[in-house]
């Protein structure tokens, strides 16, 4: 996945996440944008090797259940909260492993 032109490595940045993320070679692409009350679910073709969007093929489902749009909300946040939470910890405990060593 690319980010403002930046390769991201979804499957590597959430590995010690406890979430399930299955990779597939598929031609189409999903994405999903919510609000905690509304959803919608997009799927696209993407053609050449800048991977762009072929609009004739964007299908979209929009889902206006508001506990289902919130429940999506709630697990991605307590997962990027829960990584985010480990990412700290693990740099304080780097910073004060390298303080160590130095005495």
């Amino acid at each position: 996945m690319h980010v403002d032109n930046k390769k991201i490595d979804v499957l590597n940045a959430f590995s010690d996440s406890d979430v399930n993320i299955i990779k597939a070679h598929i031609p189409f692409v999903k994405l999903i944008v919510r609000d905690s009350v509304e959803m919608i679910h997009i799927f696209s073709k993407f053609s050449g090797e800048n991977k762009n969007v072929v609009s004739s093929s964007t299908i979209s489902v929009w889902n206006q259940y508001e506990d289902i749009a919130k429940n999506h909300d709630d697990r991605f946040f307590n997962t990027l909260n829960k990584k985010i939470k480990k990412q700290i910890n693990k740099n304080k405990k780097d910073k004060k492993d390298k303080k160590h060593k130095r005495l």
